[in-house]
């Protein structure tokens, strides 16, 4: 880990003497390593002691130095005030090269110094974004950037898989990785998914990818923009066929294996949508968010709706359970339907 640094430019054959006037004036960096420069030694010193250096008749220069100990985390370097720290966050997301952060409104004045400090920490960040929650129609994420370049478009990666977005046109979360997968565990080669609220395309490129045929839906046009480039960048391109469009008018007009409900505050308002789609026999895979107190519920609630509109229902698993707020999680229901 390195850091722009000021320190005293010194002869190799006095460096001695000066690291030990430097010591003794309380002057130097000890966090940083002296660097060696053909016949001169870099001392690392701090930045209060600068004007010290100069009255002693050093040269002053500003250099990247090495820290002595590899930096585990941004905490370790960020500049806030002691009496602040205890606000830092201590997660973050990271899609591709671009860190997406929550800031507390104690260090909001301190924004820059945390999105600096993780881009000297983390040497796989390019750019650091404060999150301020999902906004607006198309619910992405509302961004101001804090450190490193100024794009929001990168490759993000999932087990193996490639996706090319924009975090400021599509809402993405690293945190469902594991749930995108699990879609694949489900599916099989010749299999037909409908995917009602595809987003930038995580459950239809996984599913694609295990030879299924897969309808995806999304009224938000930058999604499925971003669902094609990263069909051809994972090469399944020829097993997705995806409409800037409400889901509720493609429904009327096809039958699938599989419909995947990723819309998790709204998901059950669709249900009767998805049931159209299902051919004699089949899996919905809903998406929402609930209490954790309340899930098991929720889940009997959705089978009884199910199984009152004509159709036998079996709830084979209930997944995830990423935390989302105070008691409450973002949980699948995947469920086997049938028509009676």
């Amino acid at each position: 880990m390195r850091t722009i640094s000021p320190g005293v430019l010194v002869k190799k054959e006095v460096a001695e003497s000066v690291k030990r006037k430097l010591i003794e004036a309380n002057a130097l960096n000890s966090e940083l390593r002296p660097k060696a420069v053909n016949d001169y030694v870099i001392f690392p010193i701090k930045e209060e002691s600068v004007e010290f250096a100069k009255r002693m008749g050093l040269k002053v220069v500003y250099e990247e130095l090495e820290y002595r100990h590899k930096v585990k985390t941004y905490k370790e370097i960020v500049e806030v005030p002691d009496h602040l720290r205890k606000y830092l966050p201590t997660s973050y997301d990271q899609v591709g090269d671009i860190v997406l952060i929550k800031i507390p409104n104690e260090l909001r004045e301190y924004a820059r110094n945390i999105g600096e400090a993780i881009l000297k920490t983390y040497k796989s960040v390019k750019s650091v974004y404060w999150d301020l929650g999902v906004k607006g129609l198309y619910r992405v994420h509302k961004l101001i950037h804090l450190a490193g370049e100024r794009r929001t478009e990168t490759i993000h990666r999932e087990y193996g898989m490639r996706f090319k977005v924009d975090i400021s046109k599509v809402y993405v979360s690293p945190r469902l990785a594991e749930e995108h997968k699990k879609l694949s565990e489900y599916v099989s080669e010749g299999d037909v998914v409908f995917d009602m609220f595809s987003g930038y395309g995580p459950f239809s490129i996984f599913a694609a990818r295990k030879g299924a045929f897969v309808y995806a839906t999304d009224i938000n046009p930058y999604a499925i923009h971003y669902l094609y480039e990263s069909a051809r960048l994972n090469k399944v391109q020829d097993n997705v066929l995806a409409f800037v469009s409400d889901c509720r008018k493609i429904s009327q007009s096809l039958k699938a294996d599989h419909v995947v409900m990723n819309f998790p505050h709204h998901s059950i308002d669709f249900l009767e949508h998805a049931l159209k789609t299902i051919r004699d026999r089949g899996i919905i895979h809903m998406y929402v968010i609930e209490r954790d107190n309340a899930i098991k519920s929720t889940s009997e609630n959705i089978i009884r709706k199910i199984s009152s509109a004509g159709f036998k229902a079996r709830l084979l698993e209930i997944s995830c359970g990423k935390p989302y707020a105070p008691y409450q999680s973002y949980y699948g229901l995947h469920i086997e339907v049938s028509r009676c």
